[in-house]
């Protein structure tokens, strides 16, 4: 608010008259018109970007959402350290055997594969394990194996991490992916996108097709490189052992970039481990 000075006057007829004048012109009060043009069309400008961005956010939106599972060709384990038989090599899922995925030795020979009991097992043959092969008896593929038979070496699987190409849209070639719980605790991150799968910008739906335990069951999604995953989202279901869930369950989870890596795990509250299978939508 402007000061004012009282300025006292005598009109023509001689009767006094007081004016309030104030201490400062308009043009200083509100200051220089063409400044205030430039911040008028600056907020002009920002208020076009908003829309624009908005229009672009809603538009993604209101797209259906696709649906994606594992690609069987894509992601698996590096197995080292094998002298005889040689096995060495990265391994990608072909298809599956005893509720789990077989991985084919895309550099030599060997299958790696869940004998439906307790144990991974590594050899010539898919789904024989024969004289010479090596075994792991635990439910993940991760880690050391020990040799039967004549086999020798010292053995180990490891995740084959930050792939480019994991998931594709649900047709011939697709599974549903497949994360695994602790011991009362979080499992293992799972990749299930690579920085080249589709664009992503929102986590849709999920539906599970097949659970281990007859449980609730805690899964996370998170993004970003190997041993630094960040937590995106989280959603809660309850199953019964083997059943699937015949509606997808809506989600809500924060924004993904484009070409962004997905990860994700689970936990089956008071269960040593529980594998989960699941499709994912996005749009």
């Amino acid at each position: 608010m402007p000061n004012y000075t009282l300025n006292s006057e005598r009109t023509p007829d001689g009767n006094a008259r007081d004016n309030m004048v104030p201490d400062k012109t308009i043009d200083e009060m509100i200051g220089n018109t063409e400044d205030i043009e430039s911040k008028v069309n600056t907020v002009d400008s920002i208020v076009d970007a908003l829309t624009a961005n908005l229009a672009l956010v809603n538009a993604d939106l209101m797209t259906s959402p696709e649906w994606y599972g594992q690609a069987l060709e894509d992601g698996g384990y590096e197995i080292a350290g094998c002298t005889l038989p040689d096995f060495n090599g990265s391994y990608y899922a072909i298809g599956s055997l005893n509720s789990d995925f077989v991985y084919q030795n895309k550099d030599g020979a060997g299958f790696l594969w869940w004998d439906g009991v307790d144990s991974w097992i590594i050899s010539a043959v898919n789904g024989t394990a024969g004289t010479d092969h090596f075994i792991r008896a635990n439910a993940s593929a991760v880690g050391a194996f020990t040799n039967e038979g004549e086999a020798t070496g010292t053995v180990t699987g490891a995740d084959i991490v930050d792939a480019v190409h994991l998931a594709d849209r649900i047709g011939a070639d697709v599974v549903a992916f497949q994360i695994d719980a602790g011991n009362e605790v979080w499992g293992s991150w799972v990749q299930i996108f690579g920085s080249d799968d589709e664009t992503l910008l929102n986590l849709n739906s999920l539906l599970v097709t097949a659970s281990e335990q007859e449980a609730p069951y805690m899964i996370q999604f998170g993004t970003g490189a190997a041993g630094s995953q960040v937590f995106n989202s989280e959603i809660v279901v309850n199953l019964n052992s083997g059943k699937e869930i015949l509606s997808p369950i809506k989600m809500q989870a924060d924004a993904l970039v484009s070409g962004g890596i997905l990860w994700a795990r689970c936990l089956a509250v008071g269960m040593n481990t529980g594998t989960l299978d699941f499709y994912l939508s996005v749009n």
